[in-house]
């Protein structure tokens, strides 16, 4: 656009006008501070400071002589005076020093520091690109209300959630869905006997990411899980803690290294879950509730711990308890918010009213662990069940969600438990697990016993006894 003659001069009187304005302005403060202070009664202080240090022709990296003449015009301020500052000891004026500092080093990382690009009249170089791209989203439906990328993923899956993961599959190189991942889990990590604590959490941790990555918990996350659906992973809990609890009761009672692990009336869960149960199903829901198929395999692989090494109780009740301490106390929060909740109704499960200090209680339950007098080899069989009870409570969320199970671990012969009043235990020697072992150490020459061990345990004679058994089956089914 051309201007007119008109228009130049009207813009150059009002240029005129407010340099006139300003030049009073610079009048009136000057001769003000005159009156007021004695350094500028002649004229400013810093300009005869830098008059002097011109025309003493003062290198430019040298400043002590420019700092002393300056000092010397201000200290005729009486504030001033003696070379002392009179703001040195004033907390306001430090804090605005303090806050100018930081705003100095903050500005040093300006990119247009040593940039053509930034440093140009027209600024950031990104500025109208962005303006006009924020302009052209908001015409779509799905940026109305802001960025839709900012908290989700593409797949709607929470942003925090999908990195946390991820982080999970960068640290143990898991790949796949949980029902393909299951399958290596269980045995991956062999643990040396030492400090039980450490080693059921290095030694789970593959399987752990799993049950975090189910998609029953991604699903509730993102406030895809209703009260209905939500109370049948209550029920099948109900189930589980009534059988844990009950047989932990038991052989508490029989086991005093077990007991030391035994805090009922710190963690028991029973109680508090059919408070839940209630809320959420109504009173009489026991009278239809049954125990799920996945249930019923989670109580047997229980009961075949009580049976076998009750010790090995404690590998179920660390996965359960300590998660119920830890991630369960988020599971409780995103369950008010997602289910709508008030106050504590329907996660009573997460309340541990006599639990004052959770962290200090799972360091105690840690530091017991570590306590336990383990036999050889205990440590790991520990590690084992809780990888077991891990891919349990995994397949309880697979199975609401009526998905393919993960395939469990076969208990080897080592670990199968003993029949309760076998003829051949009645003998045994004490200590004794095996009715073979047991003869062998009586009887050598027995003829169960080959070459003083096990025909079951023993891998030489297992293999002419499984070809015996497929050549039975061929001539069966011929």
């Amino acid at each position: 656009l051309v201007s007119s003659p008109a228009q130049a001069s009207r813009t150059k009187q009002a240029q005129q006008q407010q340099a006139e304005v300003t030049m009073t302005t610079a009048e009136s403060v000057a001769q003000t501070l005159s009156q007021l202070c004695p350094a500028f009664a002649q004229s400013c202080p810093y300009a005869r400071a830098l008059e002097t240090k011109a025309s003493t022709s003062e290198p430019a990296s040298s400043t002590t002589s420019s700092e002393s003449l300056l000092l010397n015009e201000i200290s005729t301020c009486p504030p001033f005076r003696e070379h002392r500052c009179a703001f040195k000891d004033d907390p306001a004026v430090l804090e605005v020093l303090r806050k100018q500092l930081e705003l100095h080093r903050h500005a040093s990382k300006n990119p247009s520091d040593g940039c053509p690009v930034f440093s140009s009249p027209q600024g950031c170089p990104f500025k109208d690109c962005s303006s006009d791209l924020l302009a052209q989203a908001r015409l779509c439906p799905k940026f109305a209300n802001g960025c839709p990328f900012k908290l989700m993923c593409s797949n709607g899956e929470l942003l925090v959630a999908a990195l946390r993961a991820r982080r999970w599959d960068q640290l143990f190189g898991i790949t796949g869905s949980v029902h393909e991942s299951a399958k290596g889990a269980v045995g991956a990590t062999t643990v040396s006997d030492g400090e039980l604590a450490n080693a059921l959490k290095e030694g789970t941790k593959r399987v752990h990411a799993l049950a975090e990555r189910a998609s029953f918990v991604t699903k509730f996350r993102k406030g895809e899980i209703s009260r209905e659906v939500y109370a049948q992973l209550l029920l099948r809990l109900y189930y589980v803690y009534r059988c844990m609890e009950r047989l932990l009761e038991e052989c508490s009672a029989s086991h005093p290294t077990l007991a030391t692990l035994h805090f009922p009336k710190q963690l028991n869960r029973t109680e508090s879950l059919s408070r839940d149960l209630t809320f959420f199903l109504g009173e009489d829901w026991e009278l239809h509730a049954t125990p799920s198929p996945v249930v019923l395999s989670y109580r047997a692989a229980l009961e075949s711990c009580a049976k076998r090494n009750p010790i090995m109780l404690v590998a179920h009740a660390y996965t359960r308890y300590l998660g119920d301490l830890s991630g369960g106390q988020i599971i409780k929060r995103m369950a008010k918010k997602t289910l709508g909740l008030d106050v504590d109704e329907g996660t009573q499960f997460y309340c541990f009213e006599n639990i004052d200090d959770g962290r200090h209680f799972k360091q105690l339950y840690r530091t017991r662990l570590d306590n336990l007098p383990l036999q050889p080899g205990e440590v790991d069989a520990l590690v084992e069940e809780a990888n077991l009870a891990f891919l349990l409570n995994v397949n309880i969320f697979q199975e609401i969600l009526d998905e393919p199970l993960s395939e469990l671990p076969t208990p080897t012969l080592s670990t199968l438990p003993v029949p309760a009043g076998h003829p051949a235990i009645a003998g045994a020697a004490s200590g004794a697990q095996c009715p073979f072992l047991a003869q062998s150490k009586t009887n050598a020459s027995s003829p169960k016993a080959v070459g003083g061990t096990c025909p079951v345990h023993n891998p030489n004679i297992m293999i002419p006894i499984g070809v015996l058994l497929f050549a039975l089956l061929i001539f069966l089914f011929w």
